[in-house]
């Protein structure tokens, strides 16, 4: 975070504090540091000389909300309240006062933002208000800009036609590059003005304790880590014989030889081994958390949380303090995404959409509105918990939920499934038979199915139909009208066989009884598949032969 920014929440963090302070009217008469309120929960801090400011100083009236956070409007001569104004001497500029000074005071000024300076250059560096051109500056008459920049003083533009050799350094002591040899000589005694390279090298012009220029990649893989110049221990004609004391070990460089020395449970840290170690021995050890990585704590607490801790993959100094575990600081930003319901697993409305989802996939944690919805959160065969209301009139009449059909990018195209359909056939299918189809009240499913409507599946389940006759009857043999009412040929006789075959019955092989003979009629014997007897007489009382049926059989090829 910018100065710019920390000094802005500064400023409101201050302003909250106090609105809270002043809530009694004891309160206007203290400065926020003389205050028991924490100025700090507001969000600004307050720092410098704004501790020892009275309250009512600043919020005129009583008045905290809506206070302004701009320096300006304070420390101005025609501002309400009464703070140091800006000088009339003062450097034009845009007013952001926090960009150049601090809060302890005004003066000195810590630094210069010179996005908010207002003029030329030379208005401000002139010698005066600020530091003018250096005594071995080139002798120019343009103003800054024409070379420099508002960043920096270099790199600058620049014209060496008429710089005397040996002078490099006036401008260019600061740029050797970090692997340049080390050495007080003037860049032309190497380089030409033209180009860096090619450049001309002498080893006298070395300075003694810079070999690592050039040897940095010189050592082998073996050799003692150190931050020491070769020259320490090597000689200039020979790399051996070498010379070492640890005398010579500056404290706190340990790692120098050390660095592979801890073990695979050390606490991470990036202290040198004396901060806990003794030089004689490693054990006994001084421990202090103070020397350990901050974000490691679970190097040693990995299973210190306890099992209603929040899910997070944070280290525990991210909340916890290493002194106490309580009180301790909360942020969501340190919660394991999709964790949400940990904490809020009741916070639902009764309202709320089904899912299984964690709230921050809709949800932010600032607020739960605005929220950022997509169907991929929401549960399958919920839709109507929404759309239950958004089916046309024309719809077909369906207990299933939309996304059975529909997809949730939009309505149509939509996929159809006859299976979800709880209305009638007729409903979509009215109007659907060819000219010449039975005439029926029966729903299209009766004899149709959804995969095709040929073949036709029709099964009589009426106790009166005749059965399976050995000829495959058509259905107007029975339906002459073509429609569901059965034209009986012989009506009186229905629902039996002679209904159809009256004429179809012989009286003369169907003997009643003998002594006189006697036959059946048709309407005796009016179902042809039942049961009949021969009798000796009239008197029918003694049987002479009997027929227990069925005696025809509507799947026979002819009759007995």
């Amino acid at each position: 975070m910018s100065f710019q920014s920390e000094l802005r929440a500064w400023a409101c963090a201050t302003l909250m504090l106090i609105a809270v302070a002043v809530s009694s009217p004891s309160a206007l008469a203290q400065t926020p540091f003389e205050s028991d309120f924490d100025h700090f929960t507001t969000g600004w801090p307050l720092e410098g000389a704004h501790r020892n400011v009275d309250c009512s100083s600043c919020h005129v009236g009583g008045v905290f909300e809506g206070t302004s956070r701009l320096c300006t409007d304070c420390h101005s001569q025609a501002g309400l309240v009464q703070a140091t104004p800006l000088p009339p001497g003062h450097i034009a500029s845009t007013g952001e006062c926090q960009d150049c000074h601090q809060e302890n005071s005004w003066a000195p000024v810590w630094r210069v933002d010179h996005f908010q300076v207002l003029g030329s250059c030379s208005s401000c560096h002139n010698g005066s208000q600020a530091s003018g051109k250096p005594s071995d500056h080139p002798v120019t008459n343009e103003d800054c800009e024409n070379c420099h920049t508002s960043f920096a003083w270099l790199p600058a533009g620049f014209d060496h036609a008429n710089v005397m050799p040996g002078t490099c350094n006036t401008c260019h002591l600061q740029d050797k590059p970090a692997q340049h040899l080390v050495t007080q000589e003037q860049c032309d005694v190497c380089h030409l003005t033209t180009a860096w390279l090619p450049a001309f090298f002498d080893h006298t012009n070395v300075m003694p304790g810079t070999c690592n220029t050039c040897h940095l990649d010189d050592k082998p893989a073996q050799h003692l880590i150190t931050q020491e110049q070769c020259d320490v221990c090597h000689l200039t004609t020979a790399w051996l014989p070498a010379f070492f004391d640890h005398a010579t070990v500056m404290p706190g460089t340990c790692s120098t030889c050390h660095a592979g020395d801890k073990s695979a449970q050390h606490i991470i840290t990036q202290a040198e081994c004396d901060a806990c170690h003794l030089t004689t021995a490693w054990l006994p050890a001084t421990f202090d958390h103070a020397n350990v990585m901050p974000g490691t704590c679970s190097t040693c607490h990995a299973g210190d949380k306890s099992a209603q801790h929040i899910i997070t993959q944070a280290e525990c100094d991210a909340c916890h303090l290493t002194t106490a575990w309580l009180p301790a600081t909360f942020d969501h930003a340190n919660v394991m995404p999709g964790s949400c319901s940990t904490c809020h697993a009741g916070d639902k409305s009764a309202q709320h959409l089904v899912t299984q989802e964690e709230c921050d996939l809709c949800h932010l944690t600032t607020a739960w509105l605005p929220a950022n919805f997509d169907h991929l959160g929401v549960q399958p065969g919920t839709c109507n918990m929404c759309h239950v209301d958004d089916k046309p009139a024309q719809h077909i009449v369906t207990q299933a939920q939309c996304d059975a059909c529909h997809l949730t990018n939009a309505w149509l195209p939509a996929f159809f499934d006859h299976q979800n359909i709880t209305s009638t056939c007729t409903s979509c299918h009215a109007g659907d038979e060819d000219p010449g189809h039975f005439m029926t009240s029966q729903d299209c499913g009766t004899c149709h199915n959804t995969n095709n409507w040929l073949p036709v599946n029709f099964s009589h389940m009426s106790a009166a139909y005749p059965g399976d006759h050995r000829r495959n009857l058509d259905c107007t043999d029975c339906h002459g009208g073509n429609s569901e009412i059965v034209t009986w040929p012989s009506p009186a006789f229905q629902p039996d066989c002679a209904g159809c075959h009256q004429n179809d019955f012989r009286s003369g092989p169907h003997k009643k009884h003998e002594n006189p003979g006697v036959n059946y009629t048709v309407s005796e014997l009016r179902d042809c598949s039942g049961a009949c007897h021969v009798y000796t007489n009239s008197s029918l009382t003694v049987i002479k032969e009997s027929r227990p049926g069925p005696e025809h059989r509507v799947n026979q090829s002819g009759f007995d």
